[in-house]
């Protein structure tokens, strides 16, 4: 869902007070331009592999509640 997709902001807005308020939207990273696109690609990435271990998680925890109920039955 849109709630949880993580927003890395890309901008050449280095003031604090904009930085504040982009973290206060729900901002996971703040990048000033100019970057480098490799440190850029090595924080998708890492933001990638949260998003999969936090899908991977409430997978498991569904099927650990599917089988509780079923051992209730």
């Amino acid at each position: 869902s849109a709630a949880r997709t993580p927003i890395i902001f890309l901008t050449a807005n280095a003031s604090d007070d904009f930085m504040a308020r982009a973290y206060g939207q729900g901002a996971v990273d703040y990048i000033v331009k100019p970057f480098n696109p490799l440190a850029l690609q090595s924080k998708v990435a890492v933001f990638v592999e949260r998003f999969q271990d936090q899908r991977e998680l409430v997978s498991t925890r569904e099927r650990l509640a599917e089988a509780k109920a079923k051992e209730v039955e």
